[in-house]
Parts: structure tokens; C-alpha cells; sequence
């Protein structure tokens, strides 16, 4: 009842089928490739020049035609190969992954993202989530997307545009802070990030301070390192290909902490189950400051 609600009149299906024995030990064997890869590229570093290039690469494509799937992020079309449910499974609907990726995304939109009068996301990327979010949510909820490539913001420009929704687009950089008065975080406001804060490594600590502080709501749909399971090989793998990538740090291991000061309150924590074949994305923190 509550997904027909979120999407009235859906009828298309995801299809995929589960890898069993050497179909996954193939799949296993690559993972152990990866990550023993020594020009893996790692998380954590000031350096925007793969971002302003990816996303430049976007804009250009978009010219004066924007249309919604131009905007799919270019790491998403190699995708065939999942965790799904402790499972590896084989796509067998093309770009299963940015479809199922916007089916989250908006139910979480839906689910958590309304009750607030501001919505600020950070790591907006192509905005596909601020596009997600312009149509979805109340026209009376102002919109602010942020990224630290400057390429990103004439893409938010155009969903702006596109939308006929006023949409706030600021360059803000999440590891040296710069930028972020400009988006006037306060407790009227819902902070959100979709796979944004793994690119921060441990170098996370002064914006979940200035989280916390703002009594905010976050929505975060992030790598969580601490939910995996060190006692089984499928996530021993997602954990030591997060390690390597230097992805997110232990970021709710360290919202605990503030909650236990009375600083921060924890609302909802949830492994939905689904990533790429590496490690999965897709977990979910719900949280506010308190202080």
C-alpha cells in the first residue's frame, strides 16, 4: 500500500537472477583482483579533477535539451553485477542499477524528506536526487544543492529550468568546509547525501560537528562500514574493498558517541542490502543534533 502510494500506477519490473556456484566464484575472484589493485583510486583527498571532468562530460551532453536520463552518472552504466540480500546477482534489465538506485532514493524522498521547511544536499553530483527531490516534495520546501565541482551547478541550473522550481545551486566543499555558511543549515532544514560522504574517508569529523550543531535532520544513503558482518566472506569482502577505496570512516560509530553525550539522537539506521558487486552504498542513517 504505501509503495502504490509513492508510485502510483507502476508496473515495471527489475529482473535479475542470483549467481550460484562458479558464476560466483568468478565474481568473487574479481572482487579479490580489485582490491589487490595497486592504481585503485582512494578516497579522501582535496581533488576535484575527476568530479569537474565527469561532470563537465554531463553538462556537455545536456547542451540546450535537458532530459531526465541524461543526467545518470557515467559509474553507473558498467554495472551488471550486484549485492542484493547477501546474494550476488547478474542484471538482466539494463541499467538495473540507477533504476533501483531512483526507486530508493525516492522512497526515501517521500518517506522522511517533507517534514521540514529547507532541503540541502550535499554531493549533488548530476542531480539526479535534486531532481527527484523538486518533483516530489512540496513546492513550499526550498531546495539548496551543493557540490564541490563547480560543474555540477549550471547542471542544477538546468533541472531548475526543467522543474520550474527555484532551486538553490551552491559549490561547497564538505572536507575543508568551504562554502557551507552559504548554505544556511539550521533546525528548519533536511540535510541529505547519496553516496556523497564516502568520498570523505575519516576526514568527516568538522562537517558532523557543524551537523550536530545545527540541530538539522540528516538523511544519509551511505557506505556504512560498521554494518557489515566480519564473520561471513561476502561482506569480509565489501569490508576490505571499502578499506581500500578509503571510503566513509566509522561515521556512525562517532554519531553514537554523540548521542550518548545528549548531543545527537539516532531516528532510524537500516542496511537495505543492495550495492554494486564491490560493496554496497546503500545503507541508511537517519539522524539529528540535538544540542
Amino acid at each position: 500500500e504505501e509503495y502504490n502510494s509513492i508510485f502510483p500506477n507502476q508496473k515495471n519490473l527489475l529482473e535479475y537472477e542470483v549467481l550460484y556456484n562458479n558464476d560466483r566464484d568468478v565474481v568473487i575472484e574479481s572482487i579479490l583482483r580489485k582490491i589487490n589493485m595497486k592504481n585503485l583510486r582512494i578516497s579522501g583527498d582535496n581533488n576535484n579533477n575527476i568530479w569537474e571532468k565527469g561532470w563537465g562530460e554531463i553538462l556537455e551532453s545536456i547542451g540546450d535539451d535537458f532530459t531526465p536520463d541524461k543526467i545518470m552518472p557515467q559509474y553507473f552504466d558498467h554495472h551488471n553485477i550486484m549485492r542484493l540480500d547477501g546474494n550476488y546477482i547478474k542484471a538482466l534489465t539494463e541499467n538495473f542499477v540507477y533504476k533501483y538506485d531512483q526507486i530508493i532514493r525516492k522512497v526515501i524522498l517521500k518517506k522522511y524528506a517533507g517534514s521540514k521547511s529547507n532541503l540541502v544536499e550535499l554531493g549533488c553530483g548530476t542531480g539526479s536526487g535534486t531532481l527527484l527531490a523538486a518533483t516530489d516534495l512540496d513546492k513550499s520546501i526550498s531546495i539548496t544543492a551543493s557540490d564541490w565541482a563547480s560543474a555540477s551547478l549550471p547542471i542544477i541550473k538546468k533541472i531548475s529550468e526543467f522543474t520550474g522550481r527555484d532551486i538553490a545551486a551552491k559549490q561547497f566543499n564538505m572536507l575543508d568546509m568551504k562554502g557551507w555558511e552559504s548554505l544556511a543549515v539550521d533546525k528548519d532544514t533536511t540535510v541529505i547525501s547519496f553516496h556523497a560522504l564516502e568520498q570523505l574517508g575519516e576526514n568527516y569529523e568538522n562537517l558532523l560537528h557543524e551537523l550536530c550543531k545545527s540541530n538539522c535532520l540528516c538523511i544519509h544513503l551511505e557506505p556504512i562500514y560498521e554494518f557489515y558482518d566480519k564473520e561471513n566472506l561476502f561482506d569480509m569482502l565489501a569490508k576490505s574493498y571499502h578499506k581500500k577505496r578509503n571510503y566513509l570512516g566509522k561515521y556512525i560509530t562517532d554519531i553514537k558517541k554523540f548521542e550518548k553525550e545528549n548531543k545527537a539522537k539516532i531516528i532510524e539506521e537500516l542496511r537495505i542490502g543492495f550495492g554494486d558487486r564491490y560493496h554496497e552504498a546503500y545503507s541508511l542513517i537517519i539522524w539529528k543534533g540535538i544540542g
